[in-house]
């Protein structure tokens, strides 16, 4: 497997965990038994960087189309995401919204990972 498909599968399996790893941290600020400062610094900060990458490496390793609709896909809806708690003060429906995105975003990336993985199978990639 290549050095770009390597890494667009570390960061795919990187961006399902992280966002495992949200719904946990987000447990944690719901039911009082911390703040929600570590569920905003992933979301915000390792989420999007996670998913910018995938879209760079799928770019600039030419992965070709589907890994960078995996990419964008997942940096469009990370975008959609941090918006919404925002809107809970003025908008209590469209914050609502918040753990449906982040499911999306979840199956979204473990798409991702499943078909980097298959990569392992096959020979190598296309010129």
């Amino acid at each position: 497997m290549s050095m770009p498909r390597k890494i667009y599968l570390g960061l795919a399996a990187l961006t399902t965990g992280l966002v495992a790893l949200q719904f946990l941290l987000a447990g944690i600020g719901i039911f009082g038994a911390g703040g929600f400062g570590a569920h905003r610094f992933v979301g915000f900060v390792l989420l999007h960087a996670t998913t910018l990458l995938m879209l760079i490496v799928a770019a600039v390793g030419r992965l070709g189309r589907t890994p960078m609709i995996f990419g964008g896909g997942l940096l469009v809806l990370m975008a959609i995401q941090s918006s919404l708690p925002g809107a809970r003060d003025s908008a209590a429906i469209v914050a609502a919204f918040h753990p449906l995105v982040a499911l999306v975003i979840f199956i979204g990336a473990a798409q991702a990972t499943q078909y980097a993985a298959r990569w392992r199978t096959e020979g190598p990639a296309p010129a």
